[in-house]
C-alpha cells in the first residue's frame, strides 16, 4: 500500500491528508461538529447503550414470563401428595359402603330364610 501521492517510498502525504480528514470536524445530524473519530466513537458507545437497554429489557421480560408461568402452574397443577391422599378417603368409603351392603344383603338372606 503507497501511503505518498507520487509513489515513492517514505513519502507519507497521503496518509497525512487521511489523518487531518479524520480530525477535521464535520456536520453529523444528532452528533453536531465533531471530527469523525469521535463521530465514530459516540455512534459504537450509542449502539453498545442500546444493545446492553434491549438485553436488559429482554431479561426482564424473561423474568415475568417465568413468574407468569409459575403462577399459572401453582393455579392449575395437580398435587400429587393431595390427589392420593383424596384417592385413600374415597377408597376407604367404598369399603365401608360394600361392608353396609354386604350386612343388608345378610340380612335380607336371613329374613327371606325365615319364610
Amino acid at each position: 500500500m503507497a501511503f505518498s501521492s507520487d509513489g515513492n517510498p517514505g513519502n507519507s502525504d497521503n496518509l497525512k491528508d487521511l489523518i487531518d480528514i479524520s480530525n477535521k470536524p464535520v456536520a453529523i445530524s444528532g452528533y453536531g461538529s465533531v471530527t469523525l473519530n469521535d463521530a465514530f466513537t459516540a455512534m459504537v458507545g450509542d449502539t453498545a447503550i442500546k444493545a446492553r437497554q434491549a438485553e436488559s429489557d429482554y431479561q426482564a421480560k424473561q423474568a415475568m414470563s417465568e413468574q407468569a408461568i409459575a403462577a399459572r402452574d401453582n393455579v392449575s397443577a395437580v398435587n400429587s401428595d393431595e390427589e392420593a391422599a383424596n384417592l385413600m378417603t374415597f377408597a376407604n368409603a367404598h369399603n365401608a359402603n360394600m361392608k353396609v351392603i354386604s350386612t343388608a344383603n345378610q340380612l335380607f338372606d336371613s329374613v327371606l330364610q325365615l319364610f
